[in-house]
């Protein structure tokens, strides 16, 4: 049996042989803590169909920054601190999402006469927030949100970082939601 130390001590191998780029330690490491992690994800709120893009973000976030993991902590819990922020991130883009539905929503329904008026409405309502937007912003916030690629989709498509497109996507979704917000209250 081996000790309290012993299994610490195997974790912190664990840990360096991950920011050494071993891809078995990274593939032990998955496989130890990806089931919690989903579970806890899932417990925060985090849709069952956004359940696995989360989990992975939780894990690809960890990839990109454990050689600055300090080991202060037990590896779960600096997994856990990762879920959290990515949970977080999961519930207002699901928020969003609903938005961006219930607009598009109107604009689908302008096939019955009923809603016809309110379908032009939201058209308009939609073209005025997406003119609202940089260039950049609008490419990515369409492709994104509207016509459903992914990050790394959109990363090849305008030739730069990944981390590039989300911070477009952050300011596209921010300014979008701002406008929304002041016309539905005017």
């Amino acid at each position: 049996m081996r000790t309290l130390v012993g299994l610490e001590e195997a974790k912190d191998v664990l840990v360096a042989r991950c920011v050494a780029g071993d891809e078995s330690a990274w593939a032990s490491l998955y496989a130890r803590h990806a089931r919690t992690i989903a579970h806890f994800l899932r417990r925060l709120g985090v849709p069952q169909d956004a359940l696995d893009d989360a989990l992975q973000e939780v894990f690809l976030q960890a990839f990109r920054s454990l050689d600055r993991f300090r080991g202060e902590a037990a590896i779960r819990t600096w997994l856990y601190r990762l879920a959290v922020t990515q949970a977080r991130r999961s519930r207002e883009k699901a928020r969003f999402a609903r938005r961006i539905r219930q607009l598009l929503a109107l604009e689908v329904a302008s096939d019955t006469e009923l809603y016809e008026g309110h379908a032009g409405q939201a058209e308009r309502l939609l073209q005025s927030a997406l003119e609202r937007l940089t260039a950049l912003e609008r490419e990515a916030f369409v492709l994104y949100e509207l016509e459903g690629q992914s990050g790394a989709e959109l990363a090849a498509i305008f030739g730069c970082p990944e981390a590039t497109v989300y911070r477009r996507l952050h300011d596209a979704r921010k300014k979008f939601q701002s406008f929304i917000e002041t016309e539905a209250r005017a």
